[in-house]
Parts: structure tokens; C-alpha cells; sequence
């Protein structure tokens, strides 16, 4: 597993209907690796720590009594989710001390089947003893953030295909554009609408001319990623910029320079997309008709430093042999955007 990974969610108009009552409930239950490198700081002592284990994960999905196709899937169907950390703990790299990591979440709310939904939250951190100085701990006691995607099959059952153990970014698009995890937020260009009815909450609308910018961060330039989005547009988005990581005057390239980002092409084919200013390389495409058709869907592009891949809706698409250098992030502008791709002359 990657040792960090980047969450990126961005969000357009979406139309909420009404599901067929729930005739019974599917649980499946989920155990997945945790192996993380996090920089745990207790008081004003900081260090790294890689933690390993595993997250249990508990996943409740009433099942409407209409059946639910890939074609015709249902609405507002509700789920339960809850996840705890089961035997994780790790040793300081630098003091030589174990720590230890505990602590459950849950959350509810409606998806559609087949479908799936995002979840975070955030676990203790129990510190060695004897404590390191300076002791005692000052709150807020250390915490590890984890989230990811829970993929739902069309009978319900449930598996985390994008798991997003190391979150370091989440945009919901809640009326502006902060960062949930507070490390990354970001800045509204021109007009970006809010609609009420979005995927999970409030959406981003880019619907006009606006676009949203995030500055640069060294916790968005990481040699492995996860950028993934939930989309919804009717008709095919044409070689647009839906999440971009750097740009540069591109002297027709097609698609331009870009660290990494997810893209449609001239059909409306949607791809992840990496570089490492030699030699770009491109997941396999979803197609258009998969994408855009009024339905949400969850794109997410991964890079694990071997393979670039895209995954809809929790399905691979396809993997394709990744960089043969380290990706690039030395671009003459090394933001990261919603909407929106900044390269002159491009």
C-alpha cells in the first residue's frame, strides 16, 4: 500500500429521487491492511511513526424490494457504516517507542445501488511511556486520519476497492471551498455555485465560467496518489480539466504539462493522467457514455509508483505501466485546480 495518498472530491448539480421502501438489509463486514507513515507530534515533540494493522469496517445497506441495475440503479437507499482500528501500532523513527493507535467511527446517510460513498474520520494516537518530554501531553491528544470509498454492488454487498488510508485532503463543497481535513483550502475564482441537492450534502457547480484553486502544498506532491471526484453532467465534458495538479505553457500539447490530474479527452472519455516531463503516461479511459449520462459517478485515478490506473464507480477500468522517472513537480505553476487548467498559451 502506498505511503500516502491524496483524496480530492469535487462535486457538480445533482437530482435526488426517492427509492422503493427497504425489504431487507445486507451487512457485509471488511478488513482491510493499514500499513501508514504519519507525523505524529505530542506537545511540541514530532516524529514520524508507520503504523501498521488493520481497519475493520462494518457496512448496514437496506435493500429496496424493486431490484437495481448498473442501467436503472436506485435512489436514496440508506446505509450504516462503522469502522475501528484493529491491532494497529508502530515505532517512532526516531525515539525507537511504540505508539499505539485505537478508535471506532460511524456515519449514515442515502447512495445509490450500485453506487458507494466516502467516509473519514480520525483515531487516537496513544503515545509511549514514559511520555517524551515535554510532559504532560498538551491537548488535543495525536491523531491518524483515515478515509476512503466504500464501493456498493448492485445486491448491496459491500468492498473498499479505493481505499484512501492517509487522507490528506477533502473538498465537499459545503458552501465554500475549506479543506474538511484543514490542511489544503482552497480559493473560489469568479462564480462557482452551491446547489442543495448534491451527491452528499451541498455541491460544487461549475456550470459558469469559475473555477477553484488550491496553493501549493508538499502534502499534495507525493510520489503515490489517489485523486478521486464524484461527478454528474448530461452530456459529455470535451477535453476538460475536471482536477489538475500544476501546469506550464504547453505549445499545443495535448493534453498540456500537468504534475497530475484527471481529464476528459476530445470524446468526453475520462483518464488519470501523470508526468514526469519526459515521458506522460495516461490510465486506460472510461468512456464518455459511462460517465455523462445525469447519473453521479465516483472517478478515481491512483498511481502506487509501478502502475497509473482509473477506477469508476469502484470499478478498475484499467492500469497502465506508470513513470520511468519520479513524477514532476517543478511546473511553472504548481497549484491545484477544480475546473479549470492554467497554461499559457495552451
Amino acid at each position: 500500500m502506498p505511503s500516502r495518498k491524496v483524496l480530492f472530491c469535487l462535486f457538480a448539480l445533482a437530482l435526488i429521487f426517492t427509492c422503493t421502501a427497504a425489504a431487507k438489509q445486507i451487512t457485509t463486514s471488511l478488513n482491510v491492511p493499514l500499513n501508514e507513515r504519519v507525523q505524529v507530534t505530542t506537545g511540541t515533540y514530532s516524529e514520524f511513526v508507520k503504523f501498521t494493522g488493520s481497519i475493520h469496517t462494518v457496512v448496514k445497506v437496506g435493500i429496496p424490494i424493486e431490484p437495481c441495475y448498473p442501467t436503472d440503479p436506485c435512489r436514496s437507499v440508506p446505509y450504516d457504516v462503522h469502522i475501528n482500528l484493529q491491532g494497529v501500532s508502530g515505532v517512532g523513527e526516531t525515539s525507537g517507542l511504540r505508539y499505539i493507535a485505537n478508535g471506532a467511527t460511524s456515519s449514515t446517510g442515502l447512495t445509490s445501488l450500485p453506487g458507494g460513498f466516502s467516509f473519514t474520520g480520525n483515531f487516537r494516537v496513544i503515545p509511549p511511556t514514559p511520555v517524551i518530554p515535554p510532559s504532560p501531553i498538551i491537548p488535543p491528544s495525536p491523531v491518524i486520519p483515515i478515509g476512503g470509498f466504500i464501493t456498493l454492488a448492485a445486491d448491496g454487498t459491500a468492498s473498499s476497492g479505493t481505499n484512501t488510508t492517509g487522507l490528506v485532503s477533502y473538498w465537499q463543497g459545503e458552501g465554500d471551498a475549506s479543506d474538511s481535513m484543514g490542511v489544503n483550502p482552497g480559493t473560489i475564482d469568479f462564480a462557482v455555485g452551491f446547489d442543495p441537492n448534491g451527491r452528499l450534502g451541498q455541491a460544487f457547480n461549475f456550470s459558469g465560467d469559475g473555477w477553484i484553486e488550491v496553493a501549493q502544498s508538499a502534502s499534495l506532491e507525493t510520489q503515490t496518489v489517489t485523486l478521486a471526484a464524484w461527478v454528474k453532467r448530461s452530456n459529455p465534458a470535451q477535453s476538460a480539466a475536471l482536477v489538475v495538479k500544476g501546469g506550464a505553457a504547453c505549445d499545443g500539447d495535448n493534453p498540456p504539462p500537468m504534475s497530475y490530474g484527471l481529464l476528459s479527452g476530445p470524446n468526453g472519455e475520462v483518464f488519470f493522467r501523470l508526468s514526469d516531463n519526459v515521458s506522460p503516461v495516461s490510465s486506460p479511459s472510461a468512456p464518455a457514455s459511462a460517465v455523462w449520462d445525469g447519473n453521479w459517478h465516483l472517478l478515481a485515478g491512483t498511481y502506487d509508483g509501478t502502475n497509473v490506473s482509473l477506477y469508476l464507480d469502484g470499478t478498475l477500468v484499467g492500469s497502465a505501466p506508470g513513470l520511468i522517472s519520479p513524477v514532476y513537480y517543478g511546473y511553472s505553476d504548481p497549484r491545484l485546480y477544480f475546473a479549470h487548467y492554467n497554461g499559457a498559451t495552451c
